[in-house]
């Protein structure tokens, strides 16, 4: 017999106390065999480690408490999913003055630093320096909802947070991006918790008012901060530690090499109609005209717009005048077609690699899809918004690269965010058929493409084309690399 047993038999005697000794045998009885009864009480409790209790201070004083979890790790970095309007107030218009953290177990209230947020999703990204006590679990990730699932969520006890997991709901509706569920232990104040399965994490709630409420999926999670796999932001995986990744264009027979951090897309060659083709209908300029018959060869052509953290890598320094400072993931703009070719000697040397600005003709064969054409008026949709950051939806501002829909050949953002230059000097179209055109033989401006944030849909389409002068920069135009 223990020592516990002992202590419990004693506190039973004498025989009037028979009411309070069988209370304290049920509690702990119930205690000890909870855990193995509730498989999702028992993940709650061993994810506890990755879940922080965050709270923001804004500028103007007022203060917004929630609740987060860890969802990735990289050198000595940890990156945190909360709910954007615990970083950003419930109108996600305000700024942070301090945003803290707390993890299980400690004390202090910890710095962290916002990265990003998703205002349709109110999902927001965040980083820190990773506390040396904080050992979290990655292989938490439930990316298959079920409708009737039980779930479990960890957040407050009273108005404090104490990484309690009080009483089980039930998803009720798995539809879109969303997970809509019932329980009704969820308090105000738990908005950016882990909603949570026997497998693990299913979402992260973004509404805390009990009864009905609602998560956003973490495969959406897994979507907006991995990038199509080019960040380290998210690194959960299921348990038995099968890596999933985000259903991107899984049926484009492409191949995807990443000669260093450069993620190239190997566009087969073909023949195709460059300019304003039927689709485009009365949106044309005349500028797109004449259509013309094209043959291209096989290439390579970046899936993403090269970053500021790219640039400042090769670089050593952002761009003078980067408009959008401070957002690494973001497009690199205000750079002009002379500065990117002292950036492609730079990472040519460094890299041993013969990096280049797409040719124009390259550029609209891999917009359009390649030999994977769908005849799209966009980058790989007739909807503009599901592709691109223009001036309907970008906030008047330049967006993380790949968190738009990919076009045919799982390239981003060919369509908004920003304008990428290309190697060719501008000049009219003929109407011959033409094999890897350079365009203009000289001139006086330098071709760019595919539309940016602060244009509307005429511009984003696959056929526009713009120029400027090589020494241009300006805060909606960027590029992307060729090989």
């Amino acid at each position: 017999m223990n020592s516990s047993t002992l202590n419990t038999m004693s506190f039973c005697y004498p025989q009037s106390h028979f009411w309070r000794c069988s209370l304290a045998l049920l509690l702990l009885f119930w205690s000890t065999l909870m855990p193995a009864q509730d498989p999702i009480a028992q993940m709650a409790e061993s994810l506890k480690p990755n879940v922080f209790a965050i709270k923001t201070t804004f500028e103007d004083g007022s203060e917004e408490k929630g609740f987060g979890f860890i969802t990735g790790e990289e050198k000595g970095k940890l990156y945190l999913a909360t709910a954007a309007h615990v970083v950003r107030g419930i109108e996600l218009n305000q700024k942070a003055k301090s945003i803290q953290v707390k993890f299980f177990k400690d004390i202090r209230w910890l710095e962290a630093t916002f990265l990003y947020h998703w205002d349709r999703e109110d999902l927001a990204l965040l980083e820190m320096n990773k506390p040396t006590f904080v050992q979290w679990r990655s292989d938490c990730a439930d990316f298959s909802p079920q409708n009737l699932q039980k779930v479990r969520f960890i957040g407050l006890n009273g108005n404090e947070p104490a990484w309690v997991y009080p009483g089980s709901g039930e998803i009720f509706d798995v539809s879109g991006n969303a997970i809509q569920f019932a329980i009704g232990t969820i308090r105000p104040g738990t908005s950016g918790a882990p909603l949570i399965t026997e497998k693990g994490i299913v979402g992260l709630i973004t509404q805390d008012e009990g009864g009905i409420s609602t998560a956003l999926k973490l495969t959406q999670i897994q979507t907006l901060f991995s990038g199509g796999g080019q960040y380290p932001y998210f690194g959960l995986q299921p348990l038995g530690g099968v890596v999933a990744t985000p259903p991107i264009n899984t049926n484009v027979p492409v191949t995807v090499t990443q000669p260093d951090e450069y993620g190239l897309v190997l566009v087969k060659g073909g023949t195709f109609t460059m300019g304003c083709t039927s689709e485009q209908g009365s949106d044309c300029y005349d500028w797109e005209k004449p259509a013309h018959q094209v043959r291209v060869n096989d290439f390579h052509i970046g899936k993403y717009e090269v970053t500021q953290a790219q640039w400042r890598k090769v670089m050593g320094s952002d761009p003078p005048n980067l408009n959008f400072k401070g957002c690494d993931q973001c497009p690199v703009e205000r750079v002009s077609w002379e500065d990117i070719q002292e950036f492609l000697r730079k990472l040519n040397a460094q890299t041993g690699k013969k990096y280049r600005l797409p040719t124009e003709a390259e550029w609209e064969y891999a917009a359009r899809g390649g030999n994977q054409n769908n005849s799209y008026k966009y980058a790989g949709s007739n909807t503009l918004s599901e592709v691109a950051w223009f001036t309907d939806n970008s906030d008047s501002k330049t967006h993380p690269v790949g968190t738009k829909k990919a076009n045919e050949l799982g390239l981003y953002d060919m369509s908004g965010n920003v304008w990428e230059w290309c190697q060719d000097w501008y000049g009219g179209y003929s109407s011959n058929i033409q094999t890897n055109p350079t365009g203009a033989g000289s001139g006086f401006n330098r071709v760019f493409r595919g539309g940016g944030w602060s244009y509307g849909a005429r511009n984003c389409r696959v056929s526009d084309r713009g120029n400027y002068t090589p020494t241009d920069r300006f805060y909606n135009l960027g590029f992307r690399l060729a090989l």
